[in-house]
């Protein structure tokens, strides 16, 4: 009866220790997407559009859609992290002459909990909103700024939510219809690495 006690101890213990163990292990880091690795131009009008709500722009772990990316020198410099940002607007034209939707929409490829990005003003004082929905389109909560218009230093400002299941995001202006047009850059999110070959063998050992 001794020994069997204190085989269930040692296992109790061995689980207590594996969950620490990969608690450690799978600390979330920040990433952050500021748009500067991909060659860009001035201006909407030089973009050719990958789809109803422009090309999609994947990166690891997370991608966007509803803009597209164009350096600063169209926005003042108001990009946060020279040179690029990723703009969207239902009045400024693609190369096609076609229109984007006026809304920007990030999808993760799998869940987070936090995320901060910088938002750029381009046309009217508005206000804008930053909502984050889980894996089933629920609504998890939403945060909002708001900011004068292009050119003003302070036509920049920061969104961020923090919450379990973030999957998808979407930053909205408060604009009116055909005179939206507003820009994000230094998209930070945390992600949770993949435990290495090395640590999988160590927890099942």
């Amino acid at each position: 009866m001794g020994r069997s006690k204190s085989l269930f101890d040692w296992r109790v213990l061995l689980v207590i220790i594996q969950i620490v163990f990969l608690s450690a292990v799978a600390r979330s880091e920040a990433v952050t997407i500021d748009f500067d690795s991909i060659p860009a131009t001035c201006c909407y009008s030089d973009v050719l559009p990958g789809g109803p709500r422009g090309p999609v722009v994947a990166f690891p772990g997370v991608t966007f859609d509803g803009g597209v990316v164009m350096d600063n020198t169209g926005w003042a410099g108001l990009a946060p992290s020279a040179p690029n940002l990723y703009g969207t607007s239902d009045f400024y034209s693609l190369a096609d002459a076609s229109f984007l939707p006026g809304f920007i929409t990030i999808l993760f490829s799998s869940p987070v909990t936090s995320v901060m990005l910088d938002v750029i003003n381009g046309f009217g004082a508005s206000t804008f909103t930053l909502s984050a929905f889980d894996i089933s389109g629920f609504l998890l909560g939403s945060s909002s700024i708001a900011l004068p218009g292009y050119p003003s230093p302070s036509a920049v400002g920061s969104l961020g939510f923090s919450g379990s299941g973030i999957y998808y995001l979407m930053v909205t202006s408060a604009q009116s219809p055909g005179s939206i047009d507003f820009a994000i850059d230094n998209v930070t999110f945390d992600v949770t690495p993949a435990p290495e070959p090395s640590t999988l063998i160590l927890l099942g050992a």
